[in-house]
């Protein structure tokens, strides 16, 4: 039932849908472990699903905030690692 709905979902290119399939994959793992190839195609779900984000570095124009870049990036990057449980789809691009 699970594992179907998830080959029904995984057809198409909307993420929303894709994330949808990738925990119907997650599901169907649950009832029976290793069923099938779901758990391949949880990861191609997951993969189509999933929204990268990239943090630059940057400069501030103004020498008394040089160090507001790094700030903010930390900061962010602190937020997020912290709520990694509940960003499932969500990853971080090193550049």
């Amino acid at each position: 039932m699970h594992y179907e709905e998830g080959r029904r979902l995984e057809r198409s290119e909307d993420k929303e849908q894709l994330r949808r399939a990738a925990q119907r994959f997650v599901w169907a793992q649950q009832y029976v472990k290793d069923y099938r190839d779901s758990r391949d195609r949880y990861d191609a779900a997951r993969k189509g699903a999933t929204t990268r984000m990239g943090i630059a570095k940057f400069e501030a124009a103004n020498p008394e905030h040089s160090n507001m870049g790094s700030k903010v990036s930390q900061a962010l990057l602190e937020r997020l690692l912290n709520r990694s449980q509940q960003l499932q789809f969500f990853e971080i691009v090193d550049r």
